[in-house]
């Protein structure tokens, strides 16, 4: 059997809002699903008392609490990236991201048992774990003759060279080529420069 326990989920909280909610939902449909992996929250700027939240969503969730100073002062498409950037400073081999808001269901459309939809469920996930690549993610709809990946749902390889890669580019900028060959704005034209070769997931994980 496949060794996971160096591998983890992973989400972001920013603040005191209704998206620390969307990931405690997230947390603990992730565990019923999956009861071997870790589950990793990168936290900005949140009180303790949401940190005991998420971590009562569910058995065995790590909280890493990062300070919000860094990402003052800056446009909220580079905040999003700054923040996201710490997901490959994670001590696991894998991490499978998943945005708050990018809940897989635990009901299908198909005539069938919960049991069944759980069950296709995970092995959706599981495919999604062995697929090859340093970065597998889904595409986002074409707005150029270049396809792009969702930020939103990925999974990555931790490394402190990409840390450094990331660092780099939120000081000089992604190249207007760039910006038009991924025009969707927000993360993604930061991501998909960083990660031009991508392994396309599936929609049906979720």
């Amino acid at each position: 059997m496949k060794k996971t326990s160096n591998e983890s989920y992973a989400t972001l909280v920013y603040g005191e809002s209704a998206h620390a909610c969307a990931a405690a939902v997230l947390v603990r449909v992730l565990r019923e699903l999956d009861a071997r992996r870790h589950i990793t929250v990168v936290a900005y700027n949140i009180s303790a008392a949401t940190v005991r939240l998420l971590e009562a969503s569910a058995p065995r969730i790590n909280v890493v609490l990062h300070g919000q100073a860094t990402l003052r002062a800056i446009d909220s498409a580079v905040a999003v990236h700054a923040r996201k950037m710490w997901l490959w400073a994670l001590p696991f081999v894998a991490v499978l991201y998943f945005d708050a808001d990018h809940i897989p269901t635990l009901v299908s459309s198909q005539r069938g048992s919960r049991t069944g939809a759980l069950a296709r469920r995970r092995a959706a996930l599981d495919r999604v774990w062995n697929l090859n690549g340093e970065l597998v993610a889904s595409h986002l709809p074409q707005k150029s003759m270049f396809s792009c990946f969702n930020g939103g749902f990925m999974r990555l390889s931790p490394s402190l060279q990409t840390v450094v890669r990331h660092t780099t580019l939120l000081e000089s900028g992604v190249p207007s080529a760039s910006q038009r060959r991924c025009p969707h704005g927000m993360d993604r034209p930061y991501l998909n420069h960083l990660f031009p070769r991508w392994t396309r997931i599936d929609e049906d994980v979720w």
